[in-house]
């Protein structure tokens, strides 16, 4: 007899091939629904305010239309528990609000409801409510209204430089060439001098990060550019963080500020004859021209808007305004019209209150003073896996900053 299949080990075959089959299907099927998946959140992007071929008029008439279903059907149901039973307007009913908004823009126009379409008439009807009148569609401003304190911006005021590392380095040349002198004074050679070379000093590009999570309620139901107005405030959060760092910094994963101990700015006391807790407009003086000259002709005053006020209100002995302003204006340079001693006055709110022992003014040629340095500018990603719950925006930046020249700078402390 011929050999006879083993029917045991077709039928495990079988088997096998059955479950293979099956696994496949189910990845073709996973596959599918994530493409499904994929293709509704790109969908979804495409009517988010902004993008695509929906504009920010047209975006702003479906929110309104939106909230005047919701305020229909809140008038026609009962509270459930205290609350408004929660309810999501078709696309039906968003049209036909629509049409309400378009029915009555052209009912205040000639007053005659017999003169609207049979859309417009229906449309109409089904927001009325009988004796009471028809319900005014609402209407939704693309303006955000925001009362956030903007603390100044100091970052224009100081040298950039845009970086391709990590970290960049400067040589440093503090040293004078002493053994100079006049030939009839030495031998004929001249004397002879050493030169050291020069320091090394390094500023290193910090990181700043923000994550931002947006819902899907939020981003499909904004009537502005959602995305717009996001970066905006991280781009915001961002300038503040690093605008603090450089005024106040530590140094510790951030740069060191100006005000900070170890800057090295060397430090004026005002006049024994100044009372405690104040300054007098001679130290203003005396101030710019602790400077060399070399620094004080490009220098600009720093202090904040309460210093400033004082200043502006100093009285000689006859009891005659000291300061004699003209009208505050801003120059090309963005610098404001108050000077004192023929050089700019900068409001800065970083810089401290007047105090015993603060602070409150500095001086210097603000260019030589202060680097701050950029990496990599505000970049923004998604986070692909984030769309169940909310979209993460994650923001990043890498900037640093150091000071470069302590002795273009003076500080003025209160006793």
């Amino acid at each position: 007899m011929g050999a006879e299949p083993n029917i045991g080990q077709l039928i495990a075959e079988i088997k096998s091939a059955k479950a293979d089959i099956t696994s496949r299907d189910q990845k073709t099927i996973e596959r599918v629904a994530e493409l499904e998946s994929s293709i509704n959140d790109i969908l979804v992007g495409m009517r988010r305010p902004g993008s695509g071929s929906y504009g920010d008029a047209r975006d702003m008439e479906r929110k309104s239309a939106i909230a005047l279903c919701q305020d229909r059907h809140s008038w026609q149901h009962q509270k459930n528990e205290g609350r408004w039973i929660d309810y999501t307007p078709g696309d039906d009913e968003i049209d036909e609000a629509l049409y309400v908004h378009k029915a009555w823009k052209a009912l205040l126009r000639h007053g005659d409801i017999n003169r609207l379409d049979e859309l417009e008439r229906k449309s109409l009807s089904s927001f009325n409510f009988g004796n009471s009148g028809w319900v005014i569609p609402p209407q939704v401003s693309s303006r955000i209204l925001s009362c956030l304190v903007d603390p100044t911006d100091v970052l224009s005021m100081f040298s950039r430089e845009t970086i391709s590392a990590g970290s960049i380095q400067y040589p440093i040349d503090n040293v004078e060439l002493q053994n100079a002198g006049w030939a009839c004074q030495f031998e004929c050679t001249g004397p002879q001098a050493t030169i050291q070379a020069p320091g090394m000093m390094e500023i290193k590009a910090e990181e700043l990060r923000a994550v931002v999570c947006a819902t899907p309620d939020l981003l499909q139901d904004a009537s502005f550019n959602i995305e717009a107005w996001v970066i905006a405030k991280a781009a915001r959060a961002f300038r503040i963080l690093l605008s603090q760092a450089v005024m106040l910094g530590d140094g510790a994963g951030k740069p060191q500020g100006i005000l900070h101990p170890s800057s090295g700015i060397p430090i004026c006391d005002v006049a024994p004859t100044t009372p405690p807790g104040e300054f007098a407009w001679s130290d203003l003086v005396q101030l710019k021209f602790q400077l060399p000259e070399q620094y004080a002709a490009r220098g600009t005053y720093l202090m904040n808007g309460r210093t400033l006020g004082m200043v502006m209100t100093m009285v000689d002995g006859l009891g005659r305004p000291i300061w004699l302003y003209p009208t505050p204006a801003t120059d090309a340079g963005g610098f404001s019209g108050f000077t004192i001693a023929g050089s700019p006055v900068r409001i800065v709110s970083w810089m401290p209150d007047i105090a015993p022992g603060s602070t409150p003014i500095l001086f210097g040629d603000l260019e030589q003073l202060y680097m701050v340095v950029t990496r990599a500018a505000t970049t923004v990603q998604t986070d692909p896996y984030s769309l169940g719950f909310c979209t993460q925006f994650r923001f990043s930046a890498r900037v640093g900053g150091a000071t470069i020249c302590p002795g273009a700078g003076r500080l003025l402390r209160i006793s």
